[in-house]
């Protein structure tokens, strides 16, 4: 039997005072609970039920006092706040459905905390509207009705469930969809409601999410990153990562297995064909200081992979004009040069930092003060008045046998020396690898040679989970935040004293506190209720701190291992003393101070981080 007590959907509760509320824990006697006869709302107003046709809930008797000391009690949890409907044969019930009640958990309550109660159905309601007011009715691509869906689909599985479901799956990496709906529907699912109180299963979801098309989730998404980007643009926030007067952001590609299906082969290609799965391209461009996700596309795997991520990354710019934020450097590897489309980028206004290849002629016109120079790129397409910056990074004294050259449009030393450049491009680990990776590990099969990582059988499908994933990326990096900020500082250690930064965070900690806690704000509880058990969750993760910052190395393994054990006394790691020494010749000393970025992250999936990240 299930147990419930109804609560008031307020801190307001009569007799409490505020800041005793704590969880909404309840203590009653037992022998104050009880099945017996409750007045109906029938047409017969006052009729009784025997106790053995009621259903699920529990009441309080009929002069039921309140718990002394030594009295024998329940302690029960509150579950959610409704109406109560008591039936003329006993049956009790909420009015309403299971859908209407189902969350997120303290990841949607940071949108709620930014956009007020309800914000993502409210987001996924405008989007669904906007999509419906641009396709035309009858084309392929509108959505089926609720006529097409079913009723009892339609009702038990609404978009908001739906767009819920697809997060959390992101986030449930081994599991099918039945095992999704029921972690979402676990806080609610004794509950007997008036309507569809049953939790939903996979192959009705499957039915249910043609009617959410992958343009309403991007949608949504891109509503939540705008919310999250607007806090993520001042270089010196505290959990910025710094170069000079720029905050550093990171972009890179990366490649997600699909179902081996013909329309996910033929939509998406293999990549390296032939390969034993079809993949979809994903392309980020991430805030290097909070690992959240800033931009996103996806398209397909096949062909070169630098044409492939140069075009994702002009689709994030285009469709992003945000990121193009005069405070942001955004860093890249040796995939994107390219005169034409870095030209492209920089007249929408991007700070670019990326990395050259070997062989890209650079021609030196002015050498400046802080040891980089003014150069014009490339041969034939001559890429003119940019700036460069080459140095060597030497591990303990002995140089690392690679000399690393760096081209930007950022062309004044003053606001972004060379050495914070060096840092800058060595905080793209932390930025794109490091965050890509964590992303990634809630997926299906996330390791080399497993199988599909995505659950999405043909293209709609990716076009629908693409945007979930970085839907649940971004809010999990939210949370992050939040218990950073109520983080107390480490008594010692190297970070002893300072504010707790989000990237010391550990990312399995809170995708696991997120799966475990989705009833922790159910819509309806009191708001004490719902901010004290947000507080608990938030203090628990403040304490799964990784520690950045090590300067310790090992010889490198693969990129990607399926597993990394636990490091145990055979492991032999060393600290090293990097240096990093500009090629070109420097005469302002002031630039040659310490760049006031602080080093990449390194978390428990980023062991085997080398000396210098290619």
């Amino acid at each position: 039997m299930s147990c419930f007590y109804p609560v008031v959907p307020s801190v307001a509760l009569p007799g409490v005072a505020f800041g005793r509320v704590g969880a909404g824990l309840l203590a009653v006697r037992a022998e104050d609970l009880a099945a017996g006869p409750v007045r109906t709302a029938g047409r017969r107003g006052g009729g009784r039920a025997p106790a053995r046709d009621r259903r699920g809930l529990l009441t309080l008797a009929e002069g039921a006092l309140p718990a002394r000391h030594g009295d024998q009690v329940i302690v029960y949890r509150p579950v959610l706040a409704g109406t109560l409907r008591a039936y003329d044969n006993g049956d009790l019930a909420l009015s309403g459905r299971a859908a209407d009640h189902v969350s997120l958990g303290a990841a949607e309550a940071e949108l709620d905390r930014r956009l007020g109660p309800g914000a993502l159905d409210r987001l996924i309601a405008e989007a669904f509207t906007q999509f419906q007011a641009t396709t035309p009715p009858g084309s392929d691509d509108a959505a089926p009705d609720d006529a097409v869906r079913g009723q009892e689909t339609a009702l038990a599985l609404t978009r908001g469930v739906v767009v819920r479901a697809l997060v959390l799956g992101s986030w449930m990496a081994g599991t099918g969809w039945d095992d999704v709906l029921a972690a979402l529907f676990a806080p609610v699912a004794d509950v007997p409601f008036t309507r569809c109180s049953a939790t939903p299963g996979g192959p009705a979801f499957s039915r249910a999410r043609r009617g959410v098309p992958g343009v309403v989730v991007a949608a949504v998404c891109e509503a939540v990153l705008v919310v999250l980007r607007a806090e993520l643009l001042d270089p010196h926030d505290p959990q910025a990562l710094a170069a000079g007067a720029f905050r550093v952001a990171g972009f890179d590609g990366t490649l997600l297995r699909l179902p081996d299906t013909a329309a996910n082969r033929e939509r998406f290609g293999a990549g390296t064909d032939p390969a034993p799965f079809p993949h979809v391209r994903l392309l980020i461009d991430v805030d290097a200081g909070t690992k959240t996700p800033l931009g996103y596309a996806h398209g397909p795997s096949s062909g070169a992979k630098d044409a492939g991520e140069q075009t994702l990354l002009e689709q994030v710019a285009t469709a992003t004009p945000a990121i193009c934020h005069p405070g942001l450097l955004h860093v890249g590897d040796r995939n994107f040069p390219g005169a034409e489309r870095l030209r492209r980028l920089t007249g929408a206004g991007m700070n670019l930092a990326v990395r050259l290849r070997a062989g890209i002629t650079v021609d030196v016109d002015t050498w400046l003060p802080d040891g980089s120079a003014l150069v014009d790129l490339g041969t034939d397409d001559v890429l003119h008045g940019w700036r460069d910056v080459e140095w060597d990074v030497f591990a303990d004294g002995v140089h690392t046998g690679e000399t690393f050259a760096v081209a930007t449009n950022i062309t004044d030393p003053a606001a972004l020396p060379a050495l914070a450049l060096t840092a800058g491009y060595r905080a793209r680990w932390g930025a794109t690898e490091t965050p890509i990776r964590e992303t990634k590990a809630t997926l299906n099969d996330s390791g080399p040679g497993a199988g599909p990582m995505l659950r999405a059988t043909d293209p709609f499908e990716v076009d629908q989970e693409i945007p979930a994933l970085l839907l649940g990326a971004a809010l999990l990096r939210a949370v992050q935040r939040s218990a950073a900020a109520q983080a107390t500082p480490a008594q010692r250690g190297a970070r002893a004293g300072q504010p707790v930064l989000a990237r010391e965070l550990s990312t399995k900690a809170t995708v696991l506190a997120l799966t475990r806690h989705l009833g922790a704000a159910t819509p309806g509880l009191p708001d004490e209720v719902v901010a004290h058990r947000l507080a608990a969750i938030h203090s628990a993760l403040s304490r799964r701190r990784n520690t950045p910052d090590r300067n310790r190395t090992r010889e490198r393994r693969a990129k990607s291992v399926s597993e990394f054990p636990h490091a145990g006394p055979g492991l032999t790691t060393r600290k090293v003393v990097y240096e990093t020494r500009i090629c070109g010749p420097i005469t302002d000393t002031l630039t040659t101070a310490a760049p006031t970025l602080t080093l990449p992250d390194v978390t428990e999936r980023d062991h085997t981080q080398p000396a210098m990240a290619a």
